[in-house]
């Protein structure tokens, strides 16, 4: 269900015929779709049932933001790393899921478990975590579930930024051979420490020392995007 209000599309193309999935495309003006996928992994599923959803989202277009969120049945992953999840199960599905998160460079966003057993069972992945915002997940007794209930928003509007000036190196007017020979009679190996850190300190000092003598800097403008 979508409200009226917002253009939507369903997209029967990427729901594979084994796997219980829906993808929509939510339309944004003047801004890339958001692909919101609903899934469900039975319990004892195989890892093709995974392999079909990675097939999937590698289908849509490379510049849309993916957002995924379903009961996945994966109570061993491990989520310290939001972007990188782990487990210790020696499954070859949490590979596959593990792999999925990897290719499509997606982030885990709930904190907290998702079912009433401690678990956390449902997960919201997205490739642009910036898009999302509000998440909660509870529990009501208006609907007779174990698991809780997860609720967020999509940023449907964002305005710029205010513009941000930088000082770079203007490496097109640098003077190279200036710099090679500088470096070659730079002595590097002066620092007496056996700490690893000190000598990077050392050599990244001296380093930027002679770049910064034949490599002229300037000013940049970047203009970003902000959220509303």
């Amino acid at each position: 269900a979508v409200k009226d209000n917002i253009r939507s599309t369903r997209h029967a193309e990427l729901e594979s015929e084994n796997t219980e999935l829906i993808v929509i495309e939510l339309i944004i003006p003047k801004h890339k779709s958001v692909f919101l996928y609903t899934f469900y992994r039975p319990p004892n599923s195989a890892p093709d049932v995974l392999l079909q959803l990675n097939s999937s989202l590698l289908s849509t277009r490379e510049s849309s933001c993916c957002t995924l969120l379903g009961d996945f049945n994966l109570p061993e992953l491990v989520w310290s790393n939001p972007s990188a999840p782990n487990h210790h199960s020696g499954q070859v599905l949490y590979d596959t899921f593990c792999d999925l998160a990897g290719d499509n460079f997606l982030h885990q966003l709930i904190e907290g478990p998702t079912h009433i057993a401690g678990n956390k069972l449902d997960l919201l992945l997205c490739n642009c975590p910036e898009y999302i915002e509000h998440i909660n997940n509870f529990k009501t007794d208006d609907f007779p579930t174990d698991h809780l209930f997860v609720e967020f928003f999509i940023k449907l509007k964002f305005r710029r930024a205010k513009p941000v000036k930088h000082r770079v190196f203007d490496y097109k007017n640098g003077d190279f051979e200036g710099l090679r020979s500088t470096l070659s009679h730079t002595p590097f190996n002066l620092c007496v420490t056996d700490d690893i850190n000190d000598h990077w300190s050392a050599w990244k000092d001296l380093f930027l020392a002679a770049v910064k003598e034949h490599i002229p800097t300037k000013t940049i403008t970047e203009i970003g995007r902000a959220h509303v």
